[in-house]
């Protein structure tokens, strides 16, 4: 990560050429030429004493003649400028943090002024930044931007006016990159996307109108559009025709062909038109004119053999959620299968399709008392025992159960049991909480991972809060057999303890001092504050659960004012901690001697309580 002065380098660049001045003379404030001047493009290079670039700004309707310069930093000081090209005079200011200058050059030129900023401070935090594709896909929309399925986002680049240029990877889900912590959200700037469409790449430019630029404490900087959009998928005979993002209110626009005897598309059953209004998220069902019966042959007779009046059932979309714990599938692939006792199941009966959010699925007729399952045998409703999901990914298929008693039936429509809502409740009975680490060792220096920062919190929520707990994200560094699997899903699942941007939890990685105390307060209860209680966490993405710390009298900082929020908490500061969102006190019951925990240390009364059923 590159070095960024004082919270982001903040910048002024306020300029009044051809005698013209700015008119707000705020930051990053530029004044635009009549149409009569000559102008050119001029890149301000920010670096420091060891030529590091910090900052780059271009601006492209600069006057070549004679404009007069502001420049501004809001920590250190500028002690050179130089220029490629041109010429520069009456520059003042130098060593402070403000210098005026005058530049000449010539017509159509391509200037770059290079600023030396010196005396900055150490490196400054970042925040994620991020925007998922699917919210990429609905800003190029709201422009206007007609998009189909071959779209592929290939990178993007946000643009902040007066602060620079942030540029944006591609990662599974979304485009990330970071901002400098403290970063103005004032709604000026662009944003950027390099994509491919077909074989073709473009790069469009979505104005700060079409989007929202935001930040939280939890996830850092997000970029989402300004407008609602919805997705509308296509979908023909259980295969995906194309998808598309529509504005929230917009007409659905010009529909995909179908085959022969194609009629139209369905919604919820009715036929569609072009100037249809999306108000929601929609799958569209291709819909086919029945052909024209042929003249019927002699019927020969036939065995006659039991029937069942056929039934129909609809699977709501969400019971296929389940499939997301094994990645992306092919949407057009999805199917279902009922099974029953006695080994019924109609897994390959035909007939069944998706209607809107419901997946149609037709209940053979033919009854058996035995049999296997797939065998198209009639599965009674009250003899139902689970439901088979199908999907596909890549060349490979997959299978999954889902039993009755996830479900939830209406008569007409299967749906996923709603769960308790997830909650964090801390235990506040009689337990040890920590162990020492063998060997009669405490190790009240040493760290704790962030691994084992989540399965001490896990083991210190009540009973029926930790049954509530369901979600589980997904983490390319924890495994399944992992022994903190369950801790480090449920607790990042239930809001307990944050990712990285990257997608990556880091489980072997020393928890920080704000890390450990915004996972206590979350797991308290206590809502961020907003007061400063140290010198050094100003902007910090924890600032606001230190502040609450301090306030419920959980956390202490150190005799100069400073917290040091990043440094790595040691297993005394923590069990210190847990003691106070768990209110002990007081002398334990029981006393466990440690080899490295004298009487005499501050700690030692704090890790007789976590260790002892006090």
């Amino acid at each position: 990560m590159k070095k960024l002065c004082s919270a982001a380098l903040v910048l002024a660049l306020c300029f009044a050429f051809c005698g013209a001045a700015a008119a707000d003379g705020g930051i990053g404030a530029a004044v635009k030429c009549d149409d009569s001047s000559p102008v050119t493009e001029v890149s301000f290079v920010f670096v420091d004493e060891d030529e590091n670039e910090l900052q780059s700004i271009t601006y492209d309707d600069v006057c070549w003649s004679d404009g007069r310069i502001i420049v501004r930093v809001e920590a250190g000081s500028i002690t050179k400028v130089e220029e490629t090209d041109g010429e520069i005079d009456g520059l003042e200011g130098l060593g402070s943090r403000e210098v005026t200058f005058t530049w000449t050059g010539e017509r159509n030129m391509e200037e770059v002024i290079k600023i030396t900023v010196s005396g900055l401070a150490s490196e400054i935090p970042t925040a994620p930044l991020t925007v998922s594709l699917s919210d990429a896909k609905a800003m190029l929309a709201s422009c206007g931007i007609a998009l189909g399925g071959e779209l592929e986002i290939l990178g993007g680049t946000l643009i902040l006016t007066g602060t620079g240029r942030f540029e944006l990877t591609v990662g599974e889900d979304g485009l990330y990159g970071e901002l400098p912590q403290g970063t103005a959200i004032d709604g000026t700037g662009a944003l950027e996307l390099s994509c491919l469409l077909g074989s073709a790449s473009s790069d469009f430019r979505i104005y700060a109108e079409a989007y929202r630029l935001s930040y939280s404490l939890s996830e850092g900087y997000r970029i989402e559009p300004a407008t609602e959009t919805h997705t509308v998928r296509f979908v023909d005979k259980s295969r995906t025709v194309t998808e598309r993002t529509v504005p929230d209110g917009a007409a659905i626009g010009e529909l995909p062909d179908g085959g022969e005897g194609f009629a139209g598309w369905a919604y919820n059953g009715e036929l569609i038109s072009e100037s249809f209004t999306v108000t929601q998220d929609m799958l569209l069902t291709a819909v086919y004119s029945e052909p024209e019966p042929a003249e019927a042959a002699p019927e020969e007779p036939e065995e006659e053999e039991e029937e069942t009046p056929e039934e129909v059932v609809y699977i709501d979309r969400s019971v296929f959620s389940a499939l997301e714990a094994f990645g992306d599938w092919d949407d057009g692939s999805l199917r279902a299968a009922l099974v029953g006792e006695n080994s019924r199941g109609n897994e390959n009966y035909g007939g069944s399709y998706w209607l809107g959010d419901y997946y149609v699925l037709s209940n053979c007729s033919r009854s058996s008392d035995e049999g296997t399952e797939g065998e198209n045998t009639y599965v009674p409703i009250d003899e139902l025992t689970h439901i088979v999901l199908f999907a596909g990914y890549g060349e490979e298929e997959i299978s999954m159960r889902v039993s009755v008693g996830e479900l939830e039936f209406d008569g007409r429509v299967f749906s996923l049991a709603e769960e308790a809502e997830p909650f964090l409740e801390l235990d506040l009975g009689r337990y040890a909480y920590m162990q020492g680490r063998g060997g009669g060792i405490f190790a009240p220096e040493g760290n704790i991972t962030r691994a084992e920062a989540a399965q001490l919190m896990l083991n210190c929520l009540t009973e029926e809060s930790r049954a509530s707990l369901s979600e589980r994200p997904y983490f390319s560094d924890v495994l399944y057999s992992s022994w903190y699997y369950d801790a480090v899903t449920l607790m990042a699942g239930a809001g307990g303890i944050d990712a990285r941007a990257d997608g990556r939890f880091d489980p072997d990685t020393p928890i920080t001092r704000a890390e450990f105390t915004a996972l206590a307060m979350r797991a308290l209860g206590a809502e961020p504050g907003y007061g400063v209680s140290f010198t050094d966490i100003y902007g910090h993405r924890y600032s606001g659960y230190i502040s609450s710390a301090v306030a419920l009298g959980v956390i202490n900082g150190y005799g100069d004012g400073s917290f040091r929020p990043d440094a790595p908490i040691t297993r005394a500061e923590a069990a210190k901690i847990m003691n106070r969102i768990l209110r002990r006190s007081g002398q334990p019951r029981y006393i466990t001697e440690y080899l490295d925990v004298p009487p005499s240390a501050w700690y030692y009364n704090e890790i007789q309580l976590a260790t002892s059923p006090w």
